[in-house]
Order: structure tokens, then sequence, then C-alpha cells
């Protein structure tokens, strides 16, 4: 779909679809992992990880409005940087710690606030959540390689070997 928030090559020749709730604590550790690949030489340029939104509302409150922070930062092209700041402040994302975030990472703290405050990027976020129970998603994190399923919270030797198995 539009332009969607990626991590990665845009010419790597496999991509992954990662559905994703800033709140939740296995999406952490599987973004750890994402970054680790990204900074291995062999690796770095075979896999894009395109995002998108998941947050599971009933258990986490602050996971709605963290998923529209991110699509804010990436309208200023901060996706990167947000992404990895919500997961290192996962315990303290009210909308207060928000735009503090967006001030830390270089963001234009007027515009971000304002894109923040009118929700947007709502709209972006219930599509992708409609898409993802449309595909079986019940939990997250969740990685979609050629609509292959994979649940949890993949290591980084678990997304090389995925890697090593699309690409012969």
């Amino acid at each position: 779909g539009q332009n969607r928030p990626f991590i990665g090559s845009a010419s790597a020749p496999l991509t992954f679809v990662v559905f994703v709730d800033f709140e939740c604590p296995f999406c952490k550790d599987a973004s750890h992992s994402i970054n680790a690949l990204m900074l291995d030489e062999l690796y770095k340029n075979k896999a894009r990880f395109i995002f998108r939104h998941f947050p599971i509302t009933a258990l986490r409150p602050h996971a709605l409005n963290a998923s529209m922070a991110a699509e804010c930062a990436h309208e200023q092209g901060k996706f990167l940087e947000m992404h990895n700041s919500l997961f290192d402040s996962q315990d303290n994302l009210s909308i207060h710690s928000l735009k503090r975030l967006a001030v830390q990472v270089g963001l234009n703290s007027i515009e971000f606030n304002a894109c923040l405050d009118s929700q947007k990027h709502l709209s972006v976020i219930e599509n992708d959540m409609r898409d993802g129970i449309d595909l079986g998603v019940k939990s997250t994190p969740v990685f979609l390689i050629k609509n292959k399923i994979i649940e949890g919270a993949p290591t980084v030797d678990n997304l090389k070997a995925a890697i090593d198995g699309f690409i012969k």
C-alpha cells in the first residue's frame, strides 16, 4: 500500500512485512533483531522490513498513540529513529512522553504535535489492523514473508535462516 515505513534497502530482493505494537515487549525484541541484522554486512542489503501497525488496544493503553507517533515521524522522514525511541521508552508512552521523544529525535515539534493531536493517521492504522486480522494476525509481532507467517520475535539467526531459505 501507500508509502509505508520500512527499514532496510529499498532494492532488497526480499521483503518482510512486520505487524507491530510499540508497547509489546516481544516487538521490542524483534526490533533489536532487525536492527542487528541491518548492521551485518552480508545481510543488510538482502531484506527490507515494511512496518504495519497492530496496536492491541485492549491490552495496551498507549499502543495506538505510539503507532500514530511513528506515522507522524515517518511523515518527517524519521520513522527509524522514532521506532527505536518508542521501544527504548516502552514503559513510558504517554502523549507527553511521545512529544518529548519527537524533540529528542530531531522532529519539527510543532508539526509533530499537530499531527499527533489531530490523529490524522488513524485511518492508516485501522487499515493495517483490518489487513492483519484478514491475514490471521492475533498477536504481535508477526513477520510475513511471501505469505508465510512467522509468529513471535525472531532472533538475528532466525532472520538470517529465513533469508537464506528464500534467496538461493
